[in-house]
C-alpha cells in the first residue's frame, strides 16, 4: 500500500490542468472515448511500471529517492503551465483519446518513479491509473463545464505542492535536509 495512495494523489495533482483531462472534456462521454483513454492510460502506465521494475534493482536507495524527487518537480512544473488542447472532430474519438493520453501526460513518469522507489511497483501503477482515470472520467462527465472550473489556479496550486514535495524528497536523497 506504500505506493497506491501516493500514486493516486500524484496523478490527480499532476493531471488536474493537463491535456488529457481537457481533451476528455472536449470529446465527451462516449464509450469509445472512455475506452480510448483507458487503453492509452493503461499502456503508458504499464510501460512505465515495467521500466521501474527493471531499473529499481540497479539503483541505490538515494538514487531512487532522487528520481522520485525529479519526477515530482517535473510533474509540478508541467502542472504550472496549461498547454493548448486541439481536437479534430471526426469519426475517430477512440484514436484521439488513446493518443492524447500516451503523448500528452506526465503521469507515466510519476508511475515510473514511484515504481522505482516503492516496494510494490504494481500498486504504483494501479494508483496512477486510478488517479488519471478519475480525472478523465470527471472531465468527460462535466464536458464544457470542466473548462469553466478555475483550472489555471488549481494547476498552479497543484504544481506548487508537487514542486515543494519533490524538492524535499530530492534534497533528502542528496542528504541536504
Amino acid at each position: 500500500m506504500d505506493a497506491l495512495v501516493p500514486a493516486f494523489i500524484a496523478a490527480l495533482l499532476a493531471g488536474i490542468a493537463d491535456r488529457p483531462a481537457r481533451l476528455a472534456a472536449l470529446l465527451g462521454t462516449g464509450s469509445g472515448v472512455w475506452a480510448g483513454f483507458a487503453i492509452g492510460t493503461a499502456l503508458a502506465i504499464a510501460l512505465s511500471v515495467a521500466g521501474g521494475i527493471v531499473v529499481a534493482p540497479l539503483l541505490a536507495s538515494n538514487a531512487r529517492s532522487l528520481i522520485l524527487g525529479i519526477a515530482l518537480v517535473a510533474a509540478g512544473a508541467g502542472a504550472l503551465w496549461m498547454r493548448a488542447v486541439r481536437v479534430q472532430r471526426g469519426p475517430r474519438p477512440f484514436a484521439a483519446a488513446t493518443g492524447g493520453f500516451v503523448l500528452g501526460d506526465g503521469t507515466g513518469f510519476l508511475a515510473f518513479a514511484l515504481a522505482v522507489k516503492g516496494s510494490a511497483p504494481v500498486l504504483a501503477g494501479v494508483g496512477a491509473f486510478a488517479g488519471a482515470m478519475t480525472l478523465v472520467s470527471a472531465a468527460a462527465t462535466l464536458g464544457p463545464g470542466w473548462g469553466r472550473l478555475p483550472l489555471r489556479t488549481l494547476g498552479r496550486v497543484a504544481g506548487a505542492l508537487l514542486i515543494v514535495t519533490g524538492l524535499i524528497v530530492a534534497l533528502g536523497a542528496l542528504r541536504l535536509v
